[in-house]
């Protein structure tokens, strides 16, 4: 997998991974139950697939590559 492949992907996936780091965020959302707006709910749709079944992918190694490289050169 390059650099250039999934782009909305990943950035939903660095988005989601900011969002449940952010100790501020997971006390308003979770403990205050301060939502953006009506019907919120905090997930990550990677498309209709079983969980279980993006590990067993023979891509899933260059996918949590990706997510690491990607994830360290943010600020």
């Amino acid at each position: 997998m390059n650099d250039g492949q999934f782009p909305q992907m990943r950035a939903a996936v660095l988005s989601a991974v900011a969002a449940w780091a952010d100790a501020e965020y997971q006390r308003r959302i979770w403990l205050e139950h301060r939502c953006p707006h009506a019907n919120f709910y905090d997930d990550l749709d990677l498309g209709d697939r079983p969980d279980a079944v993006y590990p067993s992918d023979t891509r899933w190694g260059a996918v949590v590559r990706a997510a690491r490289k990607a994830s360290a050169s943010r600020p």
